[in-house]
């Protein structure tokens, strides 16, 4: 049993390794998708621009360096997945995300450790689903106090 278990979670640490082997190029290519849905909109200079000025208002770099904005080359070498030198910071990434408005590489983070966003759609019913679940349970605790009034007053305790 023992050897099973060590099996087990030798087989999961491996099931790890393989998708950070292919994490770099993976949030590049969910960038470019998440990039190409804004497009129709967006231009990348606008998206750039938004970038920047996210950063700007929020007083962060987006690059490292003396750069105090992001050029359009750096952007196009955070978004080739060929390109295993230059990756976008978990800040980066986090602007990049709200100036396209698609959270869609932050989900590819998410999923690596097993975890999804939460739309408001999915809270309502999840918050439902909890109310359900409590009401059930205080059904229950309701009916069980009736059963002991009953059997109380029935067998003439009080």
């Amino acid at each position: 049993m023992m050897s099973r278990e060590i099996q087990l979670s030798l087989l999961a640490h491996g099931d790890t390794q393989a998708k950070l082997a292919g994490f770099n190029a993976a949030i590049k290519v969910a960038m470019q998708r998440a990039l190409s849905e804004a497009r129709p909109v967006l231009s990348r200079e606008q998206i750039l621009d938004r970038m920047n000025g996210i950063a700007a208002s929020a007083g962060v770099k987006l690059t490292m360096g003396n750069s105090r904005s992001l050029s359009l080359p750096t952007l196009d070498k955070w978004l080739n997945p060929a390109d295993r030198e230059h990756l976008p910071s978990i800040l980066a990434l986090h602007i990049f995300c709200l100036a396209i408005g698609n959270l869609a590489p932050f989900c590819l983070i998410l999923g690596l450790h097993g975890c999804e966003l939460m739309t408001p759609e999915d809270k309502r019913l999840r918050n439902y689903g909890l109310a359900c679940i409590e009401s059930k349970q205080k059904r229950k605790v309701l009916r069980r106090l009736e059963e002991e009034i009953e059997y109380g007053t029935s067998h003439g305790v009080r």
